[in-house]
């Protein structure tokens, strides 16, 4: 009988002690700097064109791949550094654009207060589409480009977006953002073909730096 109670005890001991430490583990994992995290970044911007004549060009590109019956193509890839300063309600965080050597392009300052988490992001062509259509007014002002030129832009920017409403909807699917694009390319190929002759030559327009 005590041998049945001791065995007992160690057996609630033992599934204590393994549960303790996987939770222990995810804990550690979670916070650790440097680990990826899964946790819903805010919208970021590396993937932004740096000129109105990139921007064009893409989108041109995304169109027809999204248009297309082949499969999309695959996801831009890159890798986020969060620099997280301070702590509790102070605490505020800065992202960096990991370059293929590891290290972060374009940090600004560092701090002793400071902890950090890797994040990969991946963008499918449909939101790298729709993300390029709502920059369209920020890629041109970082042009020289007159003012009219860059109204008919802004219009044109907000008469794309209009169209794309269902984008903002988690509750679309990719498929049926996809056959958006498709049932109206000709619409957004007319579109682009604007937007390209308000920005006209690459010569006209100074280079921003990507964000």
């Amino acid at each position: 009988m005590i041998d049945q109670k001791r065995f007992m005890y160690f057996l609630v001991f033992a599934v204590l002690t393994v549960g303790l430490g996987l939770a222990s583990g995810c804990s550690e994992s979670d916070s650790h700097a440097g680990v990826a995290s899964k946790k819903k970044l805010p919208k970021q911007t590396f993937h932004r064109p740096k000129t109105g004549s990139q921007a064009v060009t893409r989108m041109k590109q995304l169109v027809e791949a999204i248009a297309a019956q082949e499969s999309l193509p695959a996801p831009i890839e890159y890798s986020v550094r969060e620099v997280i300063h301070g702590t509790g309600a102070s605490a505020h965080s800065h992202y960096y654009l990991i370059g293929d050597d590891g290290k972060s392009i374009d940090e600004d300052h560092t701090e002793d207060d400071s902890s950090e988490i890797r994040h990969e992001v991946q963008v499918d062509a449909l939101t790298e589409f729709y993300d390029i259509v709502r920059w369209l007014p920020k890629t041109a002002a970082m042009g020289s480009l007159e003012k009219k030129q860059w109204d008919a832009i802004n219009g044109i920017s907000k008469e794309m977006v209009n169209e794309m409403s269902i984008f903002d909807s988690e509750k679309t699917t990719l498929e049926q953002k996809r056959e958006l694009v498709r049932e109206n390319s000709k619409q957004f190929n007319d579109w682009i073909g604007e937007i390209e002759s308000n920005f006209g030559t690459p010569s006209s327009e100074t280079d921003g730096n990507q964000e």
